[in-house]
């Protein structure tokens, strides 16, 4: 193992709060012992000697509480110490009094100087988490030229760090722990200089199971659509995808599908609804004249006659969409 040197992608930082620890344990314990880079941990509300505990039980890294000083070497992982915030500066770790809410350490400070001391070198990494920690840092990341890897939010027990991680930034992968791991160890071994496409799980990525206030604040104002599951206003997120706060989502695709079934149903619904309405009008006036009211029963008659005119054209309607819809398929 060797410290630090010039090289491309060779610091990972990584940032976890709530429901992060199995997620950070998962992706340490699947990065090789030979990973040409070095990992810097924050996690929030945990001591550092439980979670470097957990962290080396599965690791094949070497995993140790970071000491101020230290110096940086690959192939190890280093967890921030209870009441400090864990930062770096080149080739060394320093560490600083925690200030923030008493938490043991701070995503953002960390994320910000690695980017500051390693800029393109680092690798962020947001993992499980409540509110936006690691979004600021995410940022200063992505200025200084680094990448970014956010968990998937579906995977996420606590997805809102990986959501707005996705809303602030543009990171170039939202994927899987499993996946994420798989990307480290790509981007600390590839060529200095390698474009990065976005690589992005194929799910929708929305801000879904909140209310709807917090959907407003989070994905902006609705659409005037609305959810063909539960009725509910939608949402527009990246590529045509939409989402209601309850959680249900659908590609552009699926959407004016379900869209044209709902349309379907609607007519076949009205073709019922007027042929009924014309049997009830018809024996209303069956019942008039024979009572001797003519004058009603002529009324009555026209309402038949009515109905069952809107019924044959929305009859029609219905099956030119039918027609249609086959001739597409």
């Amino acid at each position: 193992m060797a410290a630090i040197e010039d090289r491309a992608r060779d610091v990972v930082v990584v940032g976890a709060s709530a429901g992060g620890i199995q997620p950070l344990a998962r992706l340490v314990s699947l990065l090789p012992a030979d990973l040409p880079a070095a990992l810097l941990v924050a996690v929030h509300a945990t001591g550092a000697s439980v979670l470097t505990k957990i962290l080396a039980r599965d690791a094949r890294m070497v995993v140790q509480t970071a000491e101020d000083g230290d110096r940086i070497q690959t192939g190890h992982v280093y967890v921030a110490p209870k009441g400090r915030h864990l930062t770096v500066h080149p080739k060394v770790i320093r560490l600083v009094p925690a200030v923030r809410d008493g938490r043991p350490s701070e995503i953002d400070s960390l994320f910000r100087s690695a980017a500051e001391a390693y800029g393109s070198r680092v690798i962020a990494v947001v993992l499980s988490g409540a509110l936006d920690d690691g979004t600021a840092g995410m940022r200063a990341v992505h200025q200084a030229g680094g990448l970014r890897f956010v968990q998937e939010p579906d995977e996420a027990l606590h997805p809102w760090m990986p959501m707005n991680a996705i809303e602030g930034d543009e990171p170039q992968a939202v994927a899987p722990v499993d996946r994420i791991a798989v990307l480290i160890d790509r981007a600390a071994r590839e060529p200095s200089g390698m474009t990065w496409q976005h690589d992005m799980a194929p799910v929708a990525r929305m801000h879904t199971g909140h209310s709807i206030q917090e959907m407003e604040r989070l994905a902006g104002p609705p659409t005037s659509l609305t959810c063909p599951e539960c009725g509910g206003t939608l949402w527009e997120g990246p590529g045509g995808q939409t989402a209601c706060h309850v959680g249900h989502r659908f590609s552009a695709e699926e959407l004016a599908i379900l869209q044209d079934l709902e349309v379907d149903a609607a007519l076949w619904t009205a073709v019922r609804a007027l042929e009924e309405r014309a049997e009830i009008a018809r024996r209303l006036g069956e019942q008039a004249l024979s009572r001797g009211h003519d004058s009603s029963g002529r009324r009555f008659a026209e309402r038949v006659r009515v109905a069952r005119s809107q019924a044959a054209e929305v009859r029609r309607v219905a099956r030119a969409r039918s027609l249609a819809g086959h001739r597409d398929a």
